[in-house]
């Protein structure tokens, strides 16, 4: 699948570092869960290679990560 491909697509944050602590902070998730959120954008970096933009669940804050620190969601 192409970066390009990802936007508007939903997905969870799956290997991220801060991504429990984040949830749990905010209140919006238990300490077990992980946050989900919706891509917004890409910021190629190379070829086929960028930031993932996403904004996740019930902040008004937007996140970049890397392609393979998330899990596309059905």
């Amino acid at each position: 699948m192409m970066l390009s491909d990802l936007v508007g697509r939903r997905v969870k944050v799956a290997r991220w570092d801060y991504a429990q602590f984040l949830a749990a902070f905010t209140g919006l998730l238990p300490i077990v869960r992980v946050p989900q959120g919706r891509v917004t954008h890409i910021e190629m970096t190379g070829n086929d290679v960028g930031d993932v933009w996403v904004k996740l669940d019930g902040l008004k804050l937007q996140f970049a990560f890397a392609h393979c620190q998330l899990e596309l969601l059905r």
